[in-house]
């Protein structure tokens, strides 16, 4: 991490932007954007519908799928990058077994956004998936704490790494319930990667990061509120599944990685309402797998906050977040974890506003009848 803070300071940042973005980038950048928008309108067309239920967000019948204007044009991009030998840190078998994991979970998710598949197949699909990248070496080999120093996991890292992917595959589908929240957050965090994989010369987060936010963007033009479709399980697990890989594979000891908090505070407002959704569920005895409308922004949402103030708050903890995650890389390891103590202390804010926005929205609706 020395090497990254004698190399990765500020002032260079627009010199290495510079260096990095060549025309031949910036075009592939557009086409990819311009991919990414031509297949999101084509699934518009083609019309997989949403039908709206009792725990829906959505009044009207939409099209879903549009996640697949995602996975295409980050495909795309990832082939350019890789024709270009500008993969080479990564191993070609390294990159078979992610892109085959990637590809099972769209498999599956394609036909579950036209079939409503069962959540014991879904769950059984993301193990494999897991299974298989965890086993292919990529997994958590180190955990830097305070007053513990930096801890070698061992064969507890592979359980840990297993537990990451199918947790935050899930929560990231989970986040997928207004428009434009779960893409525009990973919009905004697939920004800060960039940033951030070129300040600390993480090329696997940098081009990962480049290849989402362009094919991103060509989605969320549809998907923003009011959206013309949503990005389905096909999209959520793909992006959940995608950035659960990302921190392991930029936390590799073949390198001196980034801290392995990265990723997890560019979406630590997701993390923490998904956490918290569930320790409530848990703590009143209700499934935490069945369908349900108790996620914050789901709470702010019946308390008559719209879908796009809703996404536009999401975001904006996306930007904090990503600038956190900047700053967190400047810090000894081992102090690293209490730069999310300010993170926390802004969601327990957030989750007593949301909560005493909901009561008076329900004692205004009372008051009036």
């Amino acid at each position: 991490m020395e090497n990254h803070l004698r190399h990765g300071s500020g002032r260079k940042l627009i010199d290495k932007v510079l260096n990095f973005l060549s025309l031949p980038l910036a075009l592939m950048g557009l086409l990819v954007f311009a991919l990414s928008a031509a297949i999101t309108r084509l699934m518009i067309w083609v019309g997989i519908k949403d039908l709206p239920v009792h725990r829906s967000s959505h009044d009207e019948v939409t099209p879903r799928g549009g996640g697949i204007g995602i996975i295409l044009g980050f495909f795309v991009c990832m082939y350019y990058f890789f024709s270009k030998n500008h993969l080479a840190h990564i191993p070609d078998w390294k990159l078979t077994l992610i892109t085959l994991s990637c590809l099972g979970i769209v498999i599956v998710s394609i036909k579950d956004d036209i079939t409503n598949l069962s959540l014991r197949f879904k769950l059984f699909a993301q193990i494999i998936a897991a299974t298989a990248i965890v086993a292919g070496g990529l997994s958590f080999n180190t955990l830097p704490l305070p007053y513990f120093g930096v801890i070698e996991l061992g064969a507890l890292g592979g359980i840990l790494s297993l537990l990451w992917v199918i947790f935050f595959t899930n929560a990231f589908n989970f986040m997928d319930g207004l428009d434009g929240l779960a893409a525009g957050s990973s919009f905004v965090a697939s920004f800060f990667g960039i940033i951030i994989g070129l300040l600390f010369e993480e090329k696997a987060l940098l081009y990962i990061s480049f290849a989402l936010f362009t094919s991103t963007f060509g989605f969320l033009i549809y998907n923003f509120s009011p959206a013309r479709i949503f990005m389905g399980d096909v999209g959520s697990q793909f992006l959940g599944l995608l950035w659960s890989v990302i921190l392991l594979l930029s936390t590799q000891p073949t390198h001196d990685g980034l801290s392995v908090y990265t990723v997890p505070l560019l979406f630590f407002a997701f993390i923490y309402d998904v956490s918290l959704t569930i320790l409530r569920r848990l703590g009143k005895k209700q499934s935490i797998f069945r369908p349900h409308r108790t996620f914050l922004f789901h709470i702010l949402n019946r308390s008559g906050l719209s879908h796009r103030r809703i996404s536009v708050i999401y975001m904006g903890f996306a930007i904090l977040q990503g600038l956190g995650a900047i700053g967190l890389q400047y810090i000894p390891r081992a102090k690293q974890i209490f730069l999310l103590i300010p993170y926390l202390g802004l969601m327990l804010l957030y989750t007593k506003w949301a909560q005493v926005r909901a009561h008076n929205y329900t004692k205004r609706k009372k008051v009036a009848k």
